[in-house]
């Protein structure tokens, strides 16, 4: 079990303008489908996670920033101890709506079905396939979304709306 963490007004204020980006209607709606769901509207938690690894006193190269629970409603955020800087965070825009794009993602299989949406998603790839060791940066927005279809879902979402640059063409 990790440690609830103690967050500073940026860091709420980060997640209030994150969640501005995709409209106060779009969470409202997605919070009370979770509610709906499990009697428990959506709600994010920070909590301190160990950067360095297990048997290391180095840093770890690849750090979970954050974690959705559908059984819970639960968004958690990760960020590390004041004496681990200088590493990837739970407390930046893309991880806040990288996150909540699971909770929109579940949100639309549970009404779609997941099956259906895969096939259109993957009829959006053009013949590409899921593969971060060859990532086709015209198909994938980030080597992480070529994982799955899961992620790459949530990382379009979150960099189409915290990103929104001119002919990105998701937004």
């Amino acid at each position: 079990s990790r440690q609830l963490a103690t967050i500073v007004p940026e860091t709420l204020r980060t997640l209030d303008e994150a969640l501005d980006t995709v409209t106060p209607r779009l969470v409202r709606k997605v919070s009370a489908y979770y509610y709906e769901l499990n009697k428990r509207r959506l709600t994010f938690e920070y909590v301190y996670a160990d950067m360095r690894g297990p048997y290391s006193e180095k840093p770890q190269t690849e750090v979970q920033v954050g974690g959705f629970n559908r059984h819970t409603s639960r968004i958690r955020l990760y960020i590390p101890f004041w004496e681990e800087q200088g590493v990837a965070t739970g407390d930046n825009p893309l991880t806040i709506l990288h996150e909540f794009g699971h909770a929109f993602h579940f949100m639309l299989t549970d009404r779609y079905g997941y099956i259906s949406m895969e096939r259109r998603w993957l009829g959006l790839m053009e013949g590409n396939f899921f593969a971060p060791e060859s990532v086709d940066k015209k198909v994938f927005i980030t080597e992480y979304a070529a994982t799955q279809y899961d992620e790459d879902f949530a990382e379009t979402f979150a960099h189409a709306f915290a990103c929104n640059r001119a002919g990105l063409g998701i937004s």
